[in-house]
């Protein structure tokens, strides 16, 4: 099974349409379905993910450690079955569904946008992640946003997903919702 750490330097934007110049290649997407396990902690997040893509689906347990830009992040691929018995971890939070799209930046080739479109509980809700592929931190600092993108909600503690799984529940999730409908 496959184990990796990897330091994410990321910054993140509201999307509340895509422009019609945006391919979204219904054949080049990941459904993510992504659940927090045990007790919220702003600081150390435990997750599973299940990720599909052309019907074929991964599973993985994963660590994220870090706030704001940057973090940690441990991944290892778990079985199915590892995953079913992780569930009953899940705690207070709701799964987070989505589909992402890899969409190369117009504005620099050395950045990916991984716009992700949420669903079910998260309806109406788009984010997207600007990542530089080569791992210099100074290309994302100095990233010009797309002309799509709305507000940068990089530093907004909202809009992380270990957040949104916990926020579904609480009164500020309308307010939240409003934001991106």
């Amino acid at each position: 099974m496959e184990k990796r750490v990897v330091t994410e330097y990321e910054r993140k934007f509201l999307v509340k349409e895509i422009p019609s110049y945006i391919i979204l290649d219904k054949n080049k997407y990941i459904e993510i379905e992504q659940i927090y396990l045990g007790s919220k902690n702003d600081k150390l997040s435990t997750r599973i993910r299940k990720e599909t893509k052309k019907g074929e689906s991964r599973y993985y347990l994963m660590i994220k450690s870090g706030e704001l830009k940057s973090h940690l992040e441990w991944a290892r691929e778990i079985t199915a079955n590892e995953y079913c018995d992780l569930i009953k971890f899940q705690g207070e939070s709701i799964s987070i569904n989505k589909s992402r799209y890899i969409i190369k930046s117009s504005t620099n080739p050395n950045i990916n946008i991984e716009l992700d479109i949420f669903h079910e509980n998260l309806k109406g809700l788009m984010i997207a992640e600007v990542e530089d592929v080569t791992g210099n931190t100074s290309i994302i600092d100095n990233y010009i946003p797309e002309s799509w993108f709305e507000s940068e909600v990089t530093n907004d503690k909202h809009f992380y997903n270990v957040n949104l799984s916990y926020s579904y529940k609480k009164p500020h999730r309308n307010f939240l919702l409003n934001l991106f409908r």
